[in-house]
């Protein structure tokens, strides 16, 4: 199926941006050091961290390939169904950072008086860690993941033809700082 040449300028970006963000995450793991000395502290965390890496790079391959075929010469219904696959996963890659930064947070609050409180220099090294990766986080991966959720969804636009609408917000951000809102869209004939 040939696309207009905007749909193909939409298929590269995104493809840059995903490679992006992979080479962001897999290579330039820039905290990597900061990880292994909260692994000696905190395993669970380190091993969320960990997860949060490998998740990643296998929601850029995932959506590459689904880029590929939507890009690909497949019939009109079958590109539609790899489009919102295409959604679902970048939603994932969404779902998977907010997650790894709600758990920075939790990480970061107090310890519980019933158990032994660590040394106040060891927790404000764990502490000042936690704030590192977190802002890393934002600082690089989060401004690169909103320019994949945006040509995710130029490409959605141009697959699917909406039947009807909703949208429904609310005053806040989320922790990407895009605004709290619910959007449906009906799609078909």
């Amino acid at each position: 199926m040939l696309f207009p040449e905007f749909f193909q300028e939409d298929v590269q970006l995104l493809h840059e941006s995903l490679s992006q963000l992979n080479q962001v995450i897999s290579l330039n793991f820039a905290f990597s050091e900061d990880v292994k000395s909260i692994a000696r502290e905190d395993d669970e965390l380190a091993r969320t961290i960990e997860g949060f890496q490998e998740q990643m790079i296998n929601y850029c391959n995932r959506a590459s390939m689904i880029l590929d075929k939507i890009a690909g010469d497949t019939p009109g219904d079958t590109q539609q169904d790899f489009g919102l696959y295409l959604a679902v996963t970048v939603q994932s890659m969404q779902g998977s950072t907010e997650s790894l930064l709600e758990s920075l947070i939790a990480a970061q609050t107090p310890v519980q008086p019933s158990t032994p409180a660590p040394s106040p220099s060891g927790q404000t090294t764990k502490q000042s860690l936690i704030q590192k990766i977190a802002n890393w986080i934002r600082q690089h991966v989060v401004p690169i993941l909103r320019q994949v959720l945006q040509g995710a969804w130029r490409i959605l636009s141009n697959l699917l033809t909406p039947k009807g609408w909703k949208v429904k917000g609310s005053i806040g951000t989320s922790f990407l700082g895009l605004a709290n809102a619910e959007l449906e869209i009906q799609f078909g004939k």
